[in-house]
């Protein structure tokens, strides 16, 4: 029993709470510790059991989303917030989402339509991947930590050197055009934490390949844009790309760079296949700074689950000049897709968040021969 994620169920709808506790009832290593209506006693319930995630509905009618998840993690600090989402979420509910992702909930997923069928095992994929992530992500921390070296592999001075020896290997230097950034789970929380470390003077464009469904992209950029001191659109094809600018990639296109005729960088889209079970892909993403003989990339990969974005700076890193900069474990909700970058040796840096946005800035104003 000790050995199980405890998982407690908040949501208004009786018909929800009932669908998700029977989806996750046959699970052996869920522990359900029950299913309650309303926020308030949500809270009060997790103060007494301590589960390990919390499914809370978006659309509670007593507490609001953000408000909750941040009462929850102040209370526990290593709690999971994971958001049910109607279905067909309005404009209203997507802000609140993106909201309370922002406060710290670590995902989202979408309730089973109210009056229509649904097949238990699809939600139970759906949820326990999910779960499961989080859960593992917190016992590989807390285990380092343990062990006192909840560090990266290499330390700061190591890897510098070993950085600007392989950029040096890689001929001659180049001041980079872009830099392409590959985040999932834990995104939106990660992204408001960096946005306002860079400047308006920014020197090139961030074009961000994120998981996030259609409609969700627009909100988030109008809510990073309230702290952010460079402007955060949400990508669209045709797009200019310009320095100071961020653009968002998500929903239900892979997102690429391309040159147009007077050689300026470009977004281009299109509905090929998803890639690994993504789309927009950040290899997709990687990939297209190589056909774009792009001179100097920035490759940025955080927190998120899988290994999305990893082919593609393999592809990088043989054809073109690149800097690669992966978020640590310790400040990563999950470190799937920086993990596996790490452990494939591509990175040149791995930072913590906090750091990141400086290192950005020094990197965006220097020949990556250089390393900065």
């Amino acid at each position: 029993m000790n050995d199980t994620i405890r998982v407690l169920i908040v949501d208004e709808s009786p018909i929800c709470r009932d669908t998700v506790s029977s989806s996750l009832s046959e699970a052996d290593d869920i522990t359900l510790l029950g299913a309650v209506p309303t926020g308030a006693t949500g809270l009060a319930r997790a103060i007494q059991q301590l589960p390990d995630v919390i499914i809370v509905s978006a659309t509670l009618p007593d507490i609001d989303g953000a408000e909750f998840a941040r009462s929850a993690i102040q209370n526990q600090a290593e709690v999971g917030v994971l958001l049910a989402v109607e279905a067909k979420a309005n404009p209203e509910t997507v802000d609140r989402v993106i909201r309370t992702l922002e406060a710290g909930a670590f995902d989202f997923f979408s309730k089973p339509p109210e009056g229509e069928p649904t097949r238990r095992d699809t939600l139970a994929r759906r949820l326990l991947s999910k779960i499961r992530a989080f859960s593992a992500a917190r016992y590989s921390k807390r285990a380092r930590a343990l062990a006192g070296h909840i560090t990266s592999a290499l330390d700061e001075s190591t890897q510098r050197q070993r950085a600007n020896a392989l950029l040096r290997r890689q001929g001659p230097a180049g001041v980079p055009e872009v830099v392409l950034l590959a985040i999932s789970t834990g995104g939106p929380e990660a992204l408001k934490k960096l946005m306002p470390s860079l400047p308006a003077s920014f020197p090139v464009p961030i074009v961000v390949a994120i998981h996030l469904p259609n409609g969700f992209t627009a909100s988030l950029a109008r809510s990073l844009n309230k702290s952010a001191p460079l402007e955060v659109v949400e990508a669209i094809a045709g797009a200019l790309l310009e320095p100071g600018s961020v653009y968002l990639g998500g929903g239900s296109e892979h997102f690429l760079i391309a040159r147009d005729l007077g050689g300026h960088l470009v977004l281009e889209t299109n509905q090929d296949p998803p890639l690994n079970g993504c789309r927009p892909s950040a290899d997709y993403l990687f990939r297209s700074a190589v056909k774009a003989q792009v001179s100097g990339v920035i490759g940025l990969v955080m927190t998120g689950m899988g290994t999305d974005g990893l082919a593609g700076l393999k592809e990088l890193r043989d054809h073109g000049k690149c800097y690669v900069i992966a978020q640590d474990e310790q400040t990563s909700v999950v470190w799937g897709m920086p993990g596996s970058v790490v452990r494939s040796a591509l990175q040149d840096e791995v930072l913590p968040l906090e750091e990141i946005g400086p290192r950005l800035v020094a990197l965006a104003n220097t020949p990556l021969g250089d390393g900065g």
